[in-house]
């Protein structure tokens, strides 16, 4: 199983996820402040994600450094939004 979680970018005078703002320059991605929206987030199986990046629907891009990655980890257990099963999920892998 993988655990996925969409980023977003913050629109003007619309509400957003605060759990975990990502800035430009947090990877080669983000190129306007943006948010992870935990509400959406999923467990998938691998295979699925694998069969999506060679189909290029997913693009494979550069790690993120462990310092982001642990904000947004740090924001899934924050986040009002998070479901139960995905907060299950992320404690039974150790994230």
């Amino acid at each position: 199983m993988c655990l996925t979680v969409m980023v977003t970018s913050i629109k003007k005078d619309k509400p957003y996820d605060p759990a975990c703002v990502l800035n430009v320059g947090d990877h080669e991605f983000i190129r306007h402040p943006s948010y992870m929206l935990y509400r959406m987030a999923n467990t998938v199986f691998a295979p699925h994600v694998s069969n999506m990046v060679a189909q290029n629907y997913y693009i494979v891009r550069a790690d993120i450094q462990q310092s982001v990655l642990e904000r947004i980890s740090a924001g899934l257990y924050a986040s009002d939004n998070t479901t139960g099963v995905v907060m299950k999920y992320a404690k039974s892998v150790g994230i």
